[in-house]
């Protein structure tokens, strides 16, 4: 059967969620906008298992310089803690001892399993941390991705649906089933896109992008004062959907193009819905905008899972968050305060921007 697969892209070869737009114009000309010796600094890194770039515009090279290796350096740090796989992640112990023994975790930890439950209960369980079981058994993205055995997905089911996380007020964290397991894949990356512009702050920097693979938050405005123009991935064609501005603000999608795979012209993909085990199946991206990129990142997954309708009556009746979804007919719907540019080139390679795409969530 498994011939009959087309694997799903690295995380290097796709074409990401999201793209920095922000059309820099050349010469001279951009540089009459720019305040007096502000310059662009620029840096890729890659980590959290895709690219990650970050632009500072500030007039102190020496200042940007160190900013910059000190939020790549929390990135990494962070990366560290939270990963399924990596050794010394936190979240690895945690499903190591789960069913026996509790395991103390840093305040980091703590604080994204706690807003990861405080989200859970904000979206009736379809963001949903618990759900390893069924993202081992699914595999995708790995060399042994498959379509499971019914039975083996309702026993994935049963685990998670009754899986008790313990938080204590003194930092340990204890499964109470052995066959549980966590996933935090969903607010990770963006928790770590936080406190890297948290780092930056902290370093007096005061105009500034982070992309994380299409997990994007900025500080302040551009150099001469205008927002930030990012791109939105169409979930089909090469090029973009749609043009969003931001301003000290965050930005996620969430897509079924990213990981999947086919069989018999069926998509695959790694958003999986926890109520029956199948990749949910009512739309190809959601893209959310908040204050956080761990908010974006949580909402968005959460709004894939429920579906055009109910996720964008979801979005509406939030206070801190506006959406657009695209469906699984690739019809664009929008929350009231969501603002975009439709691309007039839709489905077409997007030209004139300072950056190709990177890789996406």
């Amino acid at each position: 059967m498994h011939n009959r697969f087309v694997r799903s892209r690295t995380k290097l070869s796709i074409a990401c969620v999201f793209f920095i737009v922000g059309v820099l114009f050349a010469g001279m000309r951009w540089r009459r906008h720019l305040a007096p010796d502000v310059h662009t600094h620029r840096q890729t890194r890659l980590l959290l298992n895709t690219v990650v770039e970050l632009i500072i515009n500030s007039a102190d090279e020496a200042q940007a310089q160190k900013a910059m290796e000190a939020a790549f350096a929390e990135i990494q740090r962070i990366e560290v803690l939270m990963s399924r796989d990596k050794e010394g992640s936190q979240i690895r112990l945690i499903n190591q001892y789960a069913g026996q023994k509790a395991v103390q975790v840093s305040d980091e930890v703590k604080e994204v399993l706690e807003r990861s439950l405080m989200y859970a209960r904000q979206t009736d369980g379809l963001f949903d941390i618990r759900i390893g079981p069924l993202v081992e058994l699914w595999g995708i993205g790995t060399e042994h991705e498959q379509i499971p055995l019914r039975g083996a997905i309702d026993s994935a089911i049963a685990h998670i649906s009754t899986l008790q996380i313990a938080i204590r007020p003194n930092g340990e964290v204890f499964l109470d089933d052995p066959h549980g397991s966590l996933d935090i894949g969903g607010i990770a990356k963006g928790y770590s896109v936080d406190r890297a512009i948290e780092v930056l702050k902290q370093h007096g920097i005061t105009r500034a992008l982070l992309n994380a693979g299409g997990d994007i938050r900025c500080i302040g405005a551009k150099a001469e004062g205008s927002p930030w123009r990012i791109g939105v991935k169409h979930p089909r064609d090469e090029g973009i959907l749609a043009v969003i501005e931001l301003q000290d603000m965050a930005v996620a999608t969430s897509g079924d193009y990213e990981r999947f795979f086919l069989q018999e012209n069926l998509r695959y993909h790694h958003l999986l819905d926890p109520r029956n085990g199948f990749p949910a199946r009512g739309c190809r991206s959601v893209t959310i905008v908040a204050s956080t990129t761990a908010q974006a990142d949580a909402m968005a997954t959460a709004v894939f899972i429920m579906g055009p309708q109910h996720g964008l009556e979801f979005i509406e009746a939030q206070g801190d968050i506006e959406g657009m979804i695209v469906d699984a007919d690739g019809k664009i719907v929008s929350s009231s305060g969501f603002s975009f540019q439709p691309n007039a080139g839709q489905g077409q390679r997007a030209s004139g921007f300072d950056q190709t795409p990177a890789a996406g969530k």
